[in-house]
C-alpha cells in the first residue's frame, strides 16, 4: 500500500471539510469567537490542500521509474589502414637484393587485389580495409616472389583468414616457433614450379610472401631467405 498516496487522500477530505464547514459555520454566526474559529479553521484547510497539491506532483515523479542512464563507452582508435604509399615501403627491391647473392636484375608490379576483387565479388573483400600486392620477378620473369599485405576491419577477421590460409598451404607446412607476428607458418616447396610459402599475422593485418619458379630452376629466394624479409617486414608495420 501507497502510505504516502493514502496520507494526501485524508489530507484533503479533511482540509475540504474544514474549509467548507468553516465557511457556512462563519456565514451562519455573529459571535466574534465563532468565527475567528471558522476562519481558523478554513486557513487549515486552505494549508491542508496546499499540502497536497505540492506532494502530488512529487510523488508521482517518485513512482515513475528512473529513466535508463546511457553510457558511453569510447573505443580506442584503430590502427589506421595500410596506405598504398606505406604499403610499398614495407618491402622493396633493395630489401630482396639485400638477401640474394645474385646480382640478377629485378623489376617490381604493384598490384591492388582489392580493387580487382571488387570487379568481381565485393562480398569477398568487404571485410577489408586494404588489400595490396608487389611482384619482384628477376630476368625475364620466369622466377620471382609474390609479397601481399592485407588490412582487415579486426583482428578477429584476419586470424580467421590466416586459419584457413593454413588450412589449405602446401604439404609440408609448420608452424613457426617462436612465431613472427602473433603467429605465423611456412613451407618449403620448390617442386613443381611451387616454391616456397611464408604467413604471418600481426594484429588486423595479414602478410604473405611465397617464391615461384619453373620446375628444375633454383627459386628466386630460399626459405631462409623469405623469414628474413619477413621479420623486417614485421618491424615496418
Amino acid at each position: 500500500m501507497d502510505w504516502g498516496f493514502a496520507i494526501q487522500i485524508i489530507l484533503g477530505i479533511v482540509g475540504a471539510a474544514l474549509i467548507v464547514g468553516g465557511i457556512v459555520a462563519y456565514l451562519g454566526s455573529r459571535k466574534t469567537g465563532v468565527r475567528a474559529f471558522c476562519a481558523a479553521a478554513v486557513a487549515a484547510g486552505v494549508v491542508m490542500w496546499a499540502v497536497v497539491l505540492v506532494t502530488v506532483p512529487a510523488s508521482s515523479s517518485d513512482s515513475t521509474p528512473p529513466s535508463p542512464t546511457v553510457v558511453k563507452v569510447l573505443k580506442g582508435e584503430a590502427p589506421p589502414a595500410i596506405a598504398e604509399e606505406s604499403f610499398m615501403n614495407l618491402l622493396t627491391e633493395e630489401d630482396v637484393r639485400g638477401v640474394r647473392t645474385t646480382g640478377t636484375p629485378l623489376t617490381t608490379r604493384f598490384n591492388d587485389y582489392k580493387a580487382m576483387a571488387e570487379r568481381v565479388d565485393l562480398a569477398q573483400v568487404e571485410n577489408m580495409d586494404s588489400w595490396y600486392g608487389l611482384v619482384i620477378e628477376a630476368g625475364d620473369g620466369a622466377k620471382g616472389i609474390t609479397f601481399s599485405a592485407i588490412d582487415f576491419d579486426t583482428t578477429h577477421s584476419a586470424q580467421d583468414h590466416f586459419e584457413k590460409m593454413k588450412s589449405e598451404a602446401p604439404p609440408g607446412m609448420q608452424d613457426m616457433a617462436p612465431p613472427i607476428g602473433d603467429a605465423s607458418f611456412e613451407a618449403g616447396g620448390n617442386a613443381q614450379g611451387i616454391g616456397s610459402m611464408l604467413v604471418f599475422v600481426n594484429g588486423d593485418k595479414l602478410v604473405s610472401l611465397h617464391t615461384a619458379q619453373p620446375d628444375a630452376q633454383e627459386p628466386l629466394l630460399s626459405l631462409e631467405d623469405l623469414e628474413e624479409l619477413a621479420e623486417l617486414v614485421a618491424s615496418r608495420l
